[in-house]
């Protein structure tokens, strides 16, 4: 079962057999590593490539399914064909604290899955605070 909790690659793979699936278990991970199924998420999501979102010129300009992040708490979950302009908009908005960081999935590496089913799931399963499809 998924849980806010669950780590990404759960979420995008989530037909895993074997040792695999075996990671994808909190309970399992949690018995034999002592580490909670929170903290394992964000240990996970911190592997991302990432950046400040004030420093725009390090993001790619390629598709990505893109997370964003207030000090610890995974704010928005979202998906763009050209990241550095997607955060451009961000910004010029307001919507973000300086403080804020981005991390990114490329998603060229979630093929056959399609963009839009990733981040959908992920959305349900993680359930950013400021990100309104799951509430």
């Amino acid at each position: 079962m998924l849980c806010r909790s669950t780590p990404v690659s759960a979420v995008i793979d989530p037909g895993a057999t074997g040792e695999l699936a075996a990671l994808h278990d909190a309970e399992f991970v949690k018995a034999h590593t002592g580490i909670g199924p929170l903290e394992l998420a964000l240990r996970e999501m911190l592997l991302l490539p990432g950046a400040p979102l004030v420093s725009l010129r390090l993001m790619p300009q390629v598709g990505v399914i893109y997370f964003i992040t207030e000090g610890w708490s995974l704010q928005y979950i979202g998906s763009t064909d050209n990241l550095r302009n997607r955060m451009y908009d961000h910004r010029k908005n307001g919507q973000w604290a300086d403080g804020a960081w981005v991390r990114w999935l490329d998603l060229r590496l979630l093929e056959p899955i399609s963009k839009r089913q990733a981040e959908q799931r992920l959305i349900r399963t993680l359930q950013p605070e400021r990100n309104i499809q799951w509430k």
